[in-house]
């Protein structure tokens, strides 16, 4: 076992430490020891915390999502052939003129 003394703790994160000691309702030591042991993965497998959703939501569901996300997913040809060139000429982002490996915008 291994002893840790952290030293300058800013006030708002002694704060949120004790708050989460509470709502632990386990000691400062545990509770440190437990936040960790999550942040750095030790022990599981670390998460985000999103697989508990995964599968979670019905067809319907799911549709709904594809429908409202599918604005992102077109492409603005006209405001993306002006995003590639910078006007200048000089090929460093001119598709006509070689740039991007001598891709071209048709």
């Amino acid at each position: 076992m291994h002893h840790l003394k952290v030293r300058n703790v800013p006030s708002d994160l002694a704060a949120a430490l004790d708050a989460e000691k509470q709502r632990r309702q386990g000691s400062l030591n545990q509770t440190v020891i437990e936040l960790l042991r999550l942040s750095l993965g030790v022990g599981r497998k670390r998460s985000n915390g999103l697989a508990r959703l995964a599968g979670t939501w019905t067809e319907e569901e799911h549709e709904r999502f594809e429908a409202a996300i599918a604005v992102t997913e077109q492409i603005d040809e006209e405001l993306w052939k002006a995003s590639m060139c910078d006007g200048t000429g000089s090929g460093t982002c001119c598709p006509d003129q070689g740039g991007l490996g001598g891709l071209s915008v048709s």
